[in-house]
């Protein structure tokens, strides 16, 4: 936290696997309590732009394994599905979304970003070949944070640089200017992060 002081960062992501960090109700309850406090503590100490990230979609099988089993009952690549989707995954999201609400944070719904009524994106199309959003049940890979990020790109920074290079990379993400620092707080790891903006 003393590294949030010093270098004072405009925007601060939050994010995390929410049912890892407790498994029952009351420790569940715990975090949402100490959600809320830790983004008025951020803005605070000046950080203006505090963005909070919901649950990802959770799977009860390795993401992979979804891709497989489907594979081999209907011999093709499904891009969306809800099979083995764990249901928590949506009400954590809805409760990340309670707790930080009226703290002046802003709230990114990954379900609502990779979901619809079709199903939970599970796969991704690229110039190179296929690609699994998740590498395991929950933790998103390359291609799936790039995804998740470009989705959510108004939340965050206007004209964040991930790589302009990137297949699917939305305009807003490609210019580039200088001067921004990024301080993103990923489950316990704090990652000082140059951009640009």
């Amino acid at each position: 936290m003393s590294k949030l002081v010093e270098t004072s960062p405009a925007t601060v992501v939050l994010a995390g696997h929410r049912s890892r960090y407790g498994s029952d109700q009351s420790q569940q309850e715990i975090i949402m309590t100490q959600l809320p406090e830790t983004a008025m503590w951020l803005h605070g100490i000046g950080v203006k732009r505090v963005v909070v990230f919901g649950q990802v979609p959770t799977w009860t099988i390795a993401q992979p394994r979804v891709l497989r089993t489907n594979w081999n009952r209907t011999r093709r690549i499904v891009e969306r599905t809800f099979d083995h989707l764990d249901p928590s995954s949506a009400a954590l999201d809805d409760a990340v979304s309670r707790a930080v609400a009226g703290t002046g944070a802003q709230f990114v719904s990954p379900m609502s970003k990779l979901c619809d009524e079709t199903g939970c994106l599970v796969a991704l199309h690229r110039q190179d070949g296929m690609h699994t959003v998740a590498f395991d049940n929950s933790h998103l890979g390359t291609e799936g944070s790039f995804e998740l990020v470009s989705r959510s790109a108004t939340f965050l920074i206007h004209r964040l640089s991930l790589g302009a290079s990137r297949v699917g990379a939305p305009a807003q993400m490609q210019a580039q200017r200088p001067g921004s620092r990024v301080v993103t707080l990923l489950a316990n790891d704090l990652t000082s992060i140059d951009r640009t903006s």
